[in-house]
């Protein structure tokens, strides 16, 4: 009996082992935008950043997210993929979240 716990102890152990070095990795991208203020915010690994303000007239509406669109569709064509979404909390700031395979 205390040989089959050993075993599956150890088969389990071995597993967990593998699953782990298994795991790809991924370099990240975080695209903040704010319409109302026209801050486009794009932040890489948390290594690189960069910030860019929309001109006048660019942004139609307060719920016009062209700009980081154009950013999201620039990164999917260089291999980014969109992976989660999201809004902070009654400002319009929109958020994006992407990856790639570490290269």
């Amino acid at each position: 009996m205390k040989n089959l716990k050993t075993t599956l102890l150890a088969f389990a152990l071995l597993f967990s082992v593998n699953a782990l070095m298994a795991q790809e990795k991924y370099d990240y991208v975080v695209i903040t935008f704010s319409p109302i203020t026209g801050i486009l915010a794009i932040s890489t690994n948390g290594t690189d950043f960069v910030q860019s303000r929309a001109n006048k007239g660019e942004i139609q509406h307060a719920y016009d997210v062209s700009n980081a669109l154009n950013q999201v569709n620039k990164l999917e064509h260089e291999g980014w993929e969109l992976f989660n979404t999201g809004t902070t909390g009654g400002s319009f700031t929109y958020v994006f979240f992407m990856r790639r395979k570490e290269q």
